[in-house]
């Protein structure tokens, strides 16, 4: 990277901004990449390709708050048979 920025000091990156908003919707986004080369990678490519990666990450918090609530109420729940007893069937 050196070579192609040769006042860059260690420690920086160059970072390339890509300024976007989506379908119906006033609000404004930035995204920061590394990947500089718009040939490489379309600004259009990497925005549906960011918005896409959120979604999927809210999916898993969503799974996670919801494991996390089964969880508490699997424990509140007074155990009815042992796990012997549980057992005994097999």
């Amino acid at each position: 990277m050196k070579k192609c920025f040769p006042s860059l000091r260690k420690g920086e990156v160059v970072v390339r901004v890509i300024e976007y908003s989506l379908c119906g919707s006033p609000e404004r986004y930035r995204l920061l990449t590394t990947l500089l080369d718009p040939e490489e990678a379309p600004a259009q490519e990497l925005a549906a390709l960011y918005h896409e990666r959120w979604e999927v990450e809210l999916v898993f918090d969503e799974l996670k708050v919801h494991l996390k609530t089964m969880a508490a109420r699997s424990e509140a729940k007074p155990r009815t048979r042992s796990f012997k007893s549980a057992m005994a069937g097999y």
